[in-house]
């Protein structure tokens, strides 16, 4: 069995072991991305008010 051939079709698109590996890998990095941007992400902090 090779990665490349089919092994279900869904929405008239062929999925392979290949394309799963792939898809599950980019979700994982989207997943390990995502709370560091939005950790590092610069937040505007408002001047206190001084009377």
């Amino acid at each position: 069995m090779r990665l490349t051939a089919p092994i279900f079709t869904t929405f008239g698109h062929d999925f392979s072991w290949r394309d799963l590996i792939l898809i599950a890998g980019g979700a994982f990095l989207v997943w390990k991305g995502l709370p560091r941007s939005i950790i590092m992400s610069p937040v505007k902090a408002t001047p206190a008010a001084v009377s």
